[in-house]
């Protein structure tokens, strides 16, 4: 299925993309089969405004119940001039999909599967939710070098984190960066100290 571009009067009473996708797979339809199902949404996350994962409890009459991963690509844009403030496109796990930040509270929900897509997409997402958390003064270092936009490039850093923000000291000058999409990333944590609420500029 393509993308779907809506306006904020086709989003109805919903003032958020979350809360209008929660609404679009809560539904009840019918299988190629003919047999009818119902859908209920039993957990979900946006991650940031590009990401939405759901956990979809699927009920058939005289079938197993099973809960299966619904992902979706996002953008909302709520000063779009052409009012077309909110777009998605909507996949299941045993489609692969590319994106694979389902966080846990969403990914335990989940029920066996064999099906290989859906299992590599989980093992995607757990890898990313095992990651260690980064603390004030950890030093990481990174699979790959990084280039910033002042030229220099590095792989080894340490963590200074101020409130909500994260940026990266190299280890080898006195500077400090931000990373981007920090969580596809690969890493090792050298050193985890005791985590700090402050770290001083």
């Amino acid at each position: 299925m393509g993308w779907l571009s809506m306006t904020r009067d086709h989003m109805g009473a919903h003032p958020t993309p979350k809360k209008y996708l929660d609404a679009q797979f809560h539904c009840h339809g019918t299988d190629k089969d003919g047999l009818a199902y119902d859908h209920k949404v039993f957990a979900s996350a946006m991650n940031g405004t590009t990401q939405y994962y759901a956990a979809i409890l699927r009920t058939q009459p005289g079938k197993d119940h099973v809960i299966f991963a619904a992902v979706c690509m996002t953008f909302w844009n709520p000063k779009a001039k052409d009012g077309y403030i909110f777009g998605y496109k909507d996949m299941d796990e045993t489609m692969g999909p590319n994106i694979d930040n389902c966080p846990a509270h969403v990914l335990c929900w989940l029920s066996k599967t064999d099906n290989k897509s859906a299992l590599d997409w989980r093992a995607r997402c757990q890898a990313k939710i095992d990651k260690p958390r980064l603390f004030d003064g950890a030093v990481v270092e990174f699979a790959s070098e990084i280039r910033f936009t002042d030229g220099y490039r590095g792989r080894r850093f340490t963590v200074a984190k101020d409130k909500n923000r994260v940026r990266f000291k190299p280890t080898d000058r006195i500077a400090y960066y931000q990373i981007s999409k920090l969580r596809d990333r690969d890493y090792t944590v050298i050193n985890t100290p005791a985590p700090r609420t402050t770290v001083a500029a």
